[in-house]
């Protein structure tokens, strides 16, 4: 039974194949064996008596026929789908080349909607979809503490080692940490992020080196003399690609030897964009101390052990060590989540959103290309229905426009990728490089496979609704041509009028959203940031280190001042100053403080940054001073240690305004209790962000504190452009340490990429807006167009009858003012809808502000009226003979 029905479809598909692929002989074999079995029907006919032509009409009588034979086995035979598949193919074609101007316009137009969703699809798809690179990275975790307030932190060396001791959840886990750092090998210096590991690390990732081997587990000593492993694009640029590199010798801060044993695979970088590993027991700051919170943590998990149940597990360890060391500082719980949604959490929003954005382009594009198709079904209406009249059925004639809409899909999804390519270059300079992967973005399988569902969607889309109204033609009344036209017009000018509508809601919803972003942006932006960004040049600087001892710090003081005197003598030179950490730069360092005679406060209230600079440095950066005085050259080592506090710390601590006097002391600076008078106030710096509220912080003078100054930053007040001195500025550096290597930026750069991704976002959700718009506006003006030319004859006679050119022009112009004001209450709900996501997304901005609706309210009005007014007047200029003429 089973060998029979193996048999059977063998034998049909090879019919199948015969019937597509050689079509001549198959025509030709039916041919011969109905007229062969024609002849022997003649024959026996002629048998019985009748003569010749008779007997022979008598068989086609009793064959039916030979035509409607054939027709009735070319119907049943294998493979007549595909055949006539094959035929509505080329025969949109022949529509296609007869009509050249409208197959363009609307390939390019669908070309615009799918490449722009299919570029930004690729971002989403590197960013949010794609797993990460490594072995098995379902099952890597990040981990955190959590602090009293329900806020994630970094977390302490010896808490993480009871997470890895006591947790049973995880397979490997391990610590880490990421800095700049100086790295020299004897013939050049470069400036690289580098990170400290603990062991496991590259276990946990499931990496080895290309070349060499990992850490053992004597390296992880402290003590030990230290060894690197770096990266595939360190290796090729700074040792040329050498295969003998283990065993060299490079300088790590510029001064510490350390011994290559290893090169990573090219595309690992993690932390984002390292360079270079090394031991976490190198730098050994703080790594006793449970409330020094330095080291993030990942770990794998073990096989079959769910995210939920890590939670449970390390939180559990977390609450007992908080129950241990009941400190102000003990985070009191943890926090257990994938790595990937780590490093995607911050920027999903906002990709979401820009991603559901474009496809609202899309749909409008969708939108305009099935009303243009409605247009011309409406010009095909005859053609229609003579193909009707000659036996075609609704089916078929929609298959055929199916088909056709299909076609041009297909073109227009090859032509969208090749824009999304293009458009993708383009992005790869806009989009922050502070989203995690970005630099992954390609247009890989995936996103190619993204881009045939949405071609076919896309026609499903804009071809469906035209292919249903265009089919159902009433074969009478099309072919007698008088009132055929209105008919037919009239049927698909009301599906245009709804189709319109639904894009001008698309189109609001997103001239809402752009309306919210920009007014958010802009309250970003005028927040005090504390300091004046113009015409000032930056310059981190590195100068080499022979150890990393938290006691002992490198005495780089003569080398600071001998730079910043001869900067100074500069023409055009204002300031010259350092500060361990710039504004806006989201680079922090925290600590612990007691004030004198004070008890410690409450919670996280002690707790505050702190910065080194150097006298000049609020005068180079334009920050006010509020109370008291800012530090001079009169503060030195052997003086009485001095403190400059923000306002924020002023307020928080010292709420009754009598900050000035007050002698506090920070652990972090130094362990001994040794105390620095508040002498001054000054304005509250943003050193994280402009979206983040001001920390409290603490400034000490560099004269008296030089912790953490091998590495600083030079910040040069100057008359003009900054970038100008750069040059100069250089050649001083090289004259102190030509080993120095040095990067320069503008504080008003550091200020714009700080805000680079509101500014991103902002700017994409506005481009699409702006394309909603128009786009919206085309379709308005569109279907005015296409109303007037179908009305010409009621507008002849309503002028005849008396109307002016005044009512003829508010008549339309009413009709595009009634479908923006439809589309706007149509939108309304999607705002509502989408009200809670972006309200994650604005800054001191409600989702239902007043302004922006009506502003685009407004805005689409006069978008909508501007559309509409040339049909209007042309409707104006139709004289009424010629009107009714076509009658």
């Amino acid at each position: 039974m089973i060998a029979d029905h193996v048999i059977s479809s063998a034998a049909r598909f090879r019919s199948f194949l015969r019937n597509i692929f050689r079509k001549r002989a198959v025509e030709s074999d039916l041919d011969r064996e109905l007229r062969s079995y024609l002849d022997l029907l003649s024959e026996e006919n002629e048998r019985r008596g009748l003569a010749p032509a008779a007997a022979r009409r008598e068989a086609l009588v009793a064959l039916g026929g030979l035509t409607q034979v054939k027709e009735q086995t070319r119907e049943v035979r294998a493979g007549v789908f595909f055949e006539t598949l094959l035929q509505d193919v080329y025969y949109a074609g022949r529509v296609f080349r007869r009509s050249p101007g409208f197959f363009v316009v609307v390939a390019s137009t669908l070309a615009l909607g799918i490449g722009i969703t299919t570029a930004l699809f690729s971002i989403v798809n590197a960013v949010l979809l794609r797993a990460l690179p490594y072995p098995d990275a379902g099952r890597i975790a990040w981990l955190a503490e959590v602090n009293e307030n329900g806020h994630r932190m970094a977390v302490s060396y010896p808490d993480f080692q009871d997470w890895r001791s006591q947790s049973h959840s995880f397979q490997h886990m391990a610590a880490y940490g990421d800095t700049d750092s100086t790295v020299s090998n004897g013939v050049s210096a470069s400036r690289v992020h580098m990170a400290v590991v603990t062991a496991d690390f590259f276990k946990t990732f499931g990496t080895s080196p290309v070349i060499g081997r990992t850490f053992s587990a004597a390296e992880h000593r402290i003590g030990t003399p230290p060894s690197v492993l770096i990266s595939d694009s360190l290796w090729r640029g700074m040792f040329g690609s050498a295969p003998g590199v283990l065993g060299r010798t490079i300088k790590l801060f510029g001064g510490i030897p350390c011994t290559v044993i290893g090169v990573m695979p090219a595309g690992f970088d993690f932390p984002a964009n390292s360079q270079l590993w090394t031991t976490a027991e190198l730098i050994d700051e703080g790594m006793q101390s449970r409330t020094a919170h330095n080291f993030e943590v990942v770990g794998k998990l073990r096989k079959g052990v769910p995210m939920a149940l890590a939670q449970e597990d390390v939180g559990g360890i977390a609450r007992r060590i908080k129950a241990n060391f009941p400190g102000t500082y003990q985070g009191k719980d943890a926090q257990v989540i994938a790595l990937h949604e780590h490093l995607s959490g911050p920027v999903k929003p906002s990709l979401l959103m820009l991603l559901a954005a474009v496809g609202c382009v899309l749909l409008i594009v969708c939108v305009n290309v099935a009303n243009l198709l409605l247009a011309r079904g409406v010009a095909r209406a005859r053609e229609l229905a003579i193909r009707g009249a000659l036996g075609a059925g609704r089916a078929r004639l929609i298959r055929q426009l199916a088909v056709e809409s299909l076609a041009l899909a297909v073109a227009s999804g090859v032509a969208g990728v090749i824009f999304a390519w293009w458009t993708l270059h383009i992005l790869k300079f806009l989009v922050p490089i502070s989203i995690a992967r970005v630099e992954t973005v390609t247009i890989d399988g995936a996103v190619l496979v993204f881009a045939a569902l949405v071609s076919i969607f896309s026609s499903l889309l804009f071809g469906v609704v035209p292919a249903f109204v265009a089919s159902r033609v009433d074969v009478n009344e099309t072919l007698k041509q008088t009132s055929a036209q209105h008919t037919a017009a009239g049927k698909s000018r009301r599906i245009g009028n709804l189709l319109v509508v639904s894009e001008v809601a698309l189109a609001f919803v997103l001239l809402i959203g752009t309306g919210l972003m920009l007014r958010s942006f802009e309250q970003m932006r005028r927040q005090p940031a504390g300091f004046d960004s113009s015409n000032v040049l930056t310059a981190a600087l590195s100068f080499p280190v022979l150890s990393v001892k938290w006691d002992a710090p490198p005495d780089r003081l003569q080398h600071y001042q001998a730079i910043a005197s001869r900067i100074r003598l500069l023409p055009g030179v204002r300031y010259a100053a350092y500060t361990s950490t710039l504004p806006l730069s989201g680079d922090r360092r925290d600590g612990h403080f007691l004030i004198e005679g004070y008890p410690d406060l409450p919670g996280f209230q002690s707790d505050a940054d702190f910065r080194i600079v150097s006298p000049d440095y609020f005068r180079a950066v334009g920050t006010r001073l509020m109370a008291g005085r800012l530090f001079s050259d009169r503060d030195g080592a052997s003086d009485m240690p001095v403190v400059v506090i923000n306002s924020a710390m002023a307020r928080n601590v010292f709420p009754k305004g009598d900050a000035l006097g007050h002698r506090v002391w920070f652990d972090s600076f130094d362990e001994k209790r040794i105390f620095m008078a508040i002498v001054g106030i000054v304005d509250n710096i943003r050193e994280d962000s402009l979206i983040h509220a001001p920390n409290p912080a603490a400034y000490v003078c560099y004269t008296q504190h030089q912790l953490y100054l091998s590495d600083t930053n030079l910040v040069v007040k100057v008359d003009g452009h900054p970038e100008r001195f750069a040059p100069a500025v250089r050649r001083i550096i090289g004259s102190v340490d030509q080993d120095i290597p040095v990067t320069f930026e503008t504080l008003e750069e550091l200020s714009v990429r700080s805000t680079s991704r509101q500014r991103f976002e902002t700017a994409m959700l506005g481009l699409f807006a702006w394309l909603a718009v128009v786009l919206a506006g085309i379709g308005i003006y569109g279907v005015l167009s296409y109303l007037v030319q179908q009305t010409r004859a009621e507008i002849g006679v309503r002028m005849a009858l008396g109307a002016n050119s005044r009512d003829i022009l508010a008549g339309i112009l009413s009709r595009g003012a009634r479908a923006a004001l439809a589309g706007a209450l149509l939108g309304l709900p999607v705002i509502l809808l989408i009200a809670r996501l972006l309200s994650s997304m604005l800054y001191n901005v409600k989702p239902f502000d007043p302004l922006t609706y009506v502003g685009a309210s407004v805005f689409l009005l006069l978008v909508a009226l501007l559309s509409s007014y040339l049909p209007a007047r042309r409707a104006t200029q139709v004289e009424p003979v010629d009107a009714l003429k076509y009658e």
